[in-house]
């Protein structure tokens, strides 16, 4: 399984660029349900105290409830405009330029609250751009792909580290916590994993495993390495119906392009690289 790296971080940026069309859309419905406004849950008065009074004063136009709607309605046009344009992306710096301002914008406004794959939409809207600007220099091109599939595959090995150190994973009892959550759970699951306790303790297992193993994705000849994709699917597509963070699937699925890019390239220095075999062979 071959792919180019400007068709990688291509998808890759549909794919996230797809993701911030749809949140936005849902952002301008929690606008309009007042979440933003003074008696909201994330109001401008409270998110300010971060800054100083000057700094505060100068974001306030943007970052108060009615600069919120302005820069949602322009997030959802720049991704629009960027979908739309798939088939000519002359033009793609502009508008994904400015979804980085926006991206910018909506980190200094909302400091709790995010998650994985807000970072990595950042992560992507940035390297996209830089890939975009420098589409004729092939190694620059090359780098953002590599760059994409590295943060992928570090994401995958320090949450794993983190849920291999802590007790509750271990114990097999944080499955089950998370499903009962008022927020992110989901019911049904949260009492069928309560009445059979083995299955939440092997799902956590396999989801530890999953990710402190990544690594080996990059050594298992295809289609074997194939396993380590679908098992990415098949967790975020249940962190998606299960919890409702449906971001996490287009985001981080949309860049195992650019993994599959970074695991050629990581199998050509490994075993097709002429100096890495004198240098094992004496």
């Amino acid at each position: 399984m071959t792919i180019a790296a400007a068709l990688a971080v291509h998808i890759a940026i549909l794919c996230v660029v797809a993701g911030i069309f749809l949140t936005s859309i849902e952002s301008l419905w929690l606008w309009s349900k007042g979440c933003y406004d003074t008696g909201g849950i994330w109001p401008w008065a409270i998110a300010r105290e971060v800054y100083s009074e000057r700094i505060g004063d100068v974001l306030s136009p943007v970052m108060s409830n009615g600069g919120m709607l302005v820069v949602m309605a322009a997030r959802l046009g720049f991704a629009a405009a960027l979908l739309a344009g798939y088939g000519n992306w002359t033009y793609a710096p502009i508008p994904l330029g400015l979804l980085v301002a926006t991206q910018l914008l909506l980190q200094a406004r909302m400091h709790w609250g995010g998650e994985g794959a807000d970072q990595m939409t950042s992560i992507v809207l940035v390297t996209g751009l830089v890939a975009e600007i420098c589409r004729g220099l092939p190694a620059v091109v090359d780098s953002a792909a590599l760059f994409v599939g590295g943060q992928i595959t570090i994401s995958y090995l320090a949450s794993g580290t983190a849920k291999l150190f802590g007790p509750l994973w271990r114990s097999g009892r944080a499955l089950p916590m998370i499903m009962n959550h008022h927020t992110y759970g989901h019911v049904w699951f949260g009492a069928f994993l309560a009445r059979y306790p083995l299955v939440g303790k092997a799902l956590c297992y396999g989801i530890i495993g999953f990710q402190v193993t990544f690594l080996v994705f990059y050594v298992l000849p295809m289609p074997y390495a194939l396993v380590y994709l679908a098992g990415g699917i098949l967790f975020h597509a249940g962190i998606a119906y299960f919890m409702r963070l449906n971001l996490f699937l287009v985001t981080f699925v949309g860049t195992y392009p650019c993994l599959i890019y970074t695991r050629e390239c990581v199998r050509v220095f490994l075993f097709h690289s002429p100096h890495l075999l004198r240098m094992l062979h004496g």
